[in-house]
Parts: C-alpha cells; structure tokens; sequence
C-alpha cells in the first residue's frame, strides 16, 4: 500500500513538472585510508531545485545480520565532518570534507554509511489564494551512500561455515550458512553449491545461487548469511558432501 502511494505521489510530481530528486550527493571515492592524503577527502551535495533546502550528515558504522538486514550505529569518533549541517540555495553545489580520525593501527576493512537526510525548512511566507491558504508539498529525501576505511594488505575470504537438511511444512530444504572471514568486502555475483549424496557419490548436482536471490549480496568483514534452498532432486535427502565456489 505504501508503494502505491508513493507511486501516485511521483506520478503525481511528475504530471506537476517538480524535481523528484532536489538534492544530489556525490561521493569521487567512497575508499579511505586510515592516515595519509587519502584518509581526508572530499564529496559534494547538490542542490538542484529552485527552493533552498537544508541538510544534515550523518555517518553510521555498518553490517548485516545473518539475513542480509543492515545494522547501522552511529560514530562520533570515526569521522571529522565540515561541514555536517548545509543549508543549500537554490543550484548551490556544497563541498564537504570527511576525515577519518579513528583507529590507524585497523587491520581488516570498516564499512560506513554517510546518510544525507534533507530538513525541514520554510524561509517562504505563505501565499492566500481568494479565502484559502496555499500549502506546499514537502517531500524530505534521503540519501545514503557507502564508504570504506581500508588499511592496507587486505582481502576477502568466503567460507563454508555448516550445512544440513532441514524440514519445514512437511517438505525438504537444505541450509547452507556462509562467512566472510577475510578482511575485506566482497561483492557476491553468483554461488556454486555443489552437492554430492554420502550413499551414492553418483548422485550430485550444482546449485548456482544468482546474487539477485542471494539474501545481502555484499558480503562485508566477519559477515555470516544463511541460505535455505529447496532440497535438489536429483541427490536423495540425508547425509551429503557440500562444497562453493564464489564469484
């Protein structure tokens, strides 16, 4: 239901002529480093209406749950941020500068998200048309974008943690559970299961997972997800060989 209000709304704007998107945000290089020219960088925020909008920035520490669900947690000792609240003419473009102030002695990769949340603001008079009062249509966007503090030397690492037979509503499924544990990020494209029956090494199959249907796609540092797949036909329910492959 929320969706198809949206969708009036946009159609809606739309139909107005009225810039969906006002408020722009430009990140160059969304990699820090943890000392160095590198670990002070700058991004921008646009403004790209005929309204002056305002703009808070906020960065939050990230990762995700065993179902892909993000968890953010806000920093203050991460991040110097100049500046962090932007009040925008209209066609006015903001540099911003970021500097990582944390920890330099880090040895696996930290994930962030610098969420650009617009505000409230109303520097106009209202207008009466005849009897009536004219409101404005506010619409309070945000954006979130995905940075990274990356010491050096590091990589991913994709694990096979367990696996095992399942069963749910009387029919058969196999969970597979996964981790990364390396130091760096991975961007899941496809996953390879291959899966072999215990009692008849002939009986086998590879299961390819497409990262469309794989629950959080990216795998950040010490990120654990877990898959429950309908049990493959062609290898008879019980005891099995399981091996992956990531790409």
């Amino acid at each position: 239901m929320n969706n198809i209000k949206w969708g009036i709304v946009l159609c809606f704007l739309l139909v107005l002529g009225a810039p969906i998107f006002a408020i722009r945000v430009q990140i160059p290089k969304p990699e820090y480093e943890v000392s160095g020219a590198n670990s002070n960088q700058s991004f921008f925020v646009f403004n790209d209406s005929t309204d002056v909008k305002a703009v808070e920035i906020t960065v939050f520490k990230r990762s995700n749950d065993i179902h892909g669900q993000e968890i953010q947690e806000e920093v203050e000792n991460a991040f110097e941020l100049y500046p962090s609240q932007l009040l925008l003419k209209p066609n006015q473009e903001q540099v911003v500068t970021m500097k990582y102030i944390g920890d330099p002695t880090i040895k696996a990769e930290e994930a962030y998200r610098v969420v650009v949340q617009e505000l409230p603001v109303n520097l106009e008079k209202p207008t009466i048309q005849g009897n009536q009062r004219k409101s404005n249509l506010n619409i309070l966007l945000k954006f979130v974008k995905s940075i990274y503090v990356v010491p050096a030397g590091v990589s991913p690492k994709i694990e096979l943690v367990s696996f095992k037979p399942i069963e749910k509503n009387k029919k058969n499924f196999l969970e597979v559970i996964i981790k990364n544990t390396g130091t760096q990020h991975f961007i899941l494209k496809s996953l390879d299961i291959y899966v072999q029956s215990d009692v008849d090494s002939s009986k086998k199959v590879t299961i390819s997972v497409p990262s469309k249907d794989f629950p959080g796609y990216n795998l950040l540092v010490g990120d654990t997800r877990r898959l429950e797949l309908p049990w493959p036909k062609q290898v008879p329910v019980g005891g099995v060989k399981l091996a992956i492959k990531v790409q």
